[in-house]
């Protein structure tokens, strides 16, 4: 690429999409860090994630550095009862979402949030043409035309309420 080249793409697809981009991840990070904080403070879901990890082969053994496969998976089997099936659904799927976010995979995030990544090129019949995931610029114009980022980030909202009520359920049985 030549320097007019690189610019390009920096000015007009980086720099437009980085807030929504960072408030998206911001979102993320928070779902992931109320999890932690819901294990730190509570000894049996601590107990449950050293259970399902003596079943893995990895040195990560706790629930600060697990997968978040593992506190997913820790998080539903130990609180089924608290959670309704569709909360529990929520955060379950969300992962998958945010791993799509953060690895910049954006058209099998929209997939997941069930939005059409659709490209710029309007086709001969009056539609636009679909995006491949090896169309990384045209997937970014994508998710920011098609209201992805917000999508996400109201997802994630969604499961930090679930997370939160989650907590503040836990408060007579604490550490």
């Amino acid at each position: 690429m030549q320097p007019h080249e690189i610019q390009a793409v920096l000015s007009n697809i980086i720099t437009p999409i980085e807030d929504q981009l960072n408030r998206a991840a911001g979102a993320a990070v928070t779902v992931e860090l109320l999890m932690r904080l819901i294990a730190e403070r509570h000894i049996p879901l601590q107990k449950k994630i050293t259970e399902l990890l003596s079943n893995h082969r990895t040195d990560r053994r706790n629930y600060w550095d697990c997968d978040l496969s593992i506190l997913d998976k820790a998080i539903e089997e130990l609180f089924h009862d608290k959670l309704s099936e569709a909360e529990r659904d929520a955060v379950l799927k969300f992962r998958d979402k945010r791993n799509k976010l953060v690895h910049a995979d954006f058209v099998s995030l929209m997939s997941l949030l069930n939005i059409t990544a659709t490209g710029q090129l309007i086709t001969g019949n009056n539609q636009r043409n679909i995006v491949i995931n090896e169309d990384v610029e045209e997937s970014i114009l994508s998710i920011e035309r098609n209201q992805g980022f917000e999508t996400f980030k109201r997802e994630a909202l969604q499961v930090r309420f679930i997370l939160e009520k989650l907590m503040l359920s836990l408060s007579g049985d604490n550490k």
